[in-house]
Parts: C-alpha cells; sequence; structure tokens
C-alpha cells in the first residue's frame, strides 16, 4: 500500500503534495486574487467558486490528482466543493480551495453556479466532473453520454 492509499484508508483523504507546478500555483492565486476583488474585497467564504473562473475548472480533471481519484473511486465520479473553515485571527492572509470527489448518485447541498455557456466550453470529461449529466436519472443510471470519464478508463 503506498503512502496516498494508506493516507486514505486510515483518514478519508489524501494530500498529493506538488500536484501544482510553479506556474499552476501562480494562475490560481490570481484566480483568487480576481474573485475576491470581484466580490468586492474582506472576508471571503465561497461554496460556489468552480464557475467563477476558467482556472479553477482546470483542476477538476488534473493530471496529478484524476489517476488518485479513479484508482480509488472509479470511473463514476464528480467533484464536489466542500467547507471546513474557522475565522482566521492571525495577521497571515490564507487561500485555500476545498473541493473532493464522490460517486455521481450522492448529490452536493450547495449550488455549484455552472452556467450553461460555462459547461459548454468544457469537455466531456470535465462537465462529468463538474457534476453535469444528461438529466437527473443520469446520476444514478448513467448513459455513455453521463460518464465520458469510463470510455477512458477503460480504453
Amino acid at each position: 500500500m503506498d503512502v496516498l492509499e494508506a493516507a486514505l484508508d486510515q483518514v478519508g483523504f489524501a494530500v498529493i503534495e506538488d500536484a501544482l507546478d510553479v506556474a499552476e500555483l501562480a494562475s490560481l492565486t490570481d484566480a483568487v486574487d480576481d474573485f475576491h476583488r470581484r466580490r468586492g474585497g474582506g472576508t471571503l467564504h465561497e461554496l460556489g467558486f468552480l464557475g467563477a473562473d476558467e482556472r479553477f475548472a482546470e483542476l477538476v480533471d488534473h493530471p496529478a490528482v484524476l489517476p488518485v481519484v479513479v484508482a480509488t473511486l472509479g470511473w463514476n465520479v464528480f467533484m464536489y466543493q466542500w467547507h471546513a473553515r474557522g475565522d482566521n485571527t492571525s495577521d497571515v492572509t490564507r487561500k485555500v480551495l476545498f473541493f473532493a470527489y464522490t460517486y455521481r448518485w450522492i448529490r452536493p447541498r450547495d449550488d455549484l453556479d455552472l452556467s450553461a455557456s460555462f459547461l459548454a466550453g468544457t469537455s466531456p470529461t470535465r462537465r462529468q466532473l463538474l457534476g453535469d449529466g444528461t438529466s437527473a436519472i443520469g446520476h444514478w443510471i448513467p448513459t455513455e453520454e453521463d460518464v465520458p470519464l469510463r470510455a477512458a478508463v477503460e480504453a
């Protein structure tokens, strides 16, 4: 059992060290800063951030992460946003994006705020991972169009 599998087994999550390179980290930091400015500054705790900037959506099928997700959960998954935060009482600004993957039949409680035009500009696999589908029933009884990741994994 490798370190990631052990972490998943013991605590239910894993941290993939150095998943983002320096350029990706800088781009995401800029995306957070841009989003923060658009929201008027101050404390920012936003559940529906994925559709706010294409740079956030690039995380859902990131090549350093998606293979671990598929190896752990399989192809019938999507990404949801979750949160666990406390007040920042330090002088250090924290910038954190929380999200997780789960099975498609487990639906999110938070509105993901993904417009049709935003989804239209993404790949079929990314749309699946963002929780899109051909119909509500497609989350429980998926068609090939609902889960393009399956064909990619089984190829």
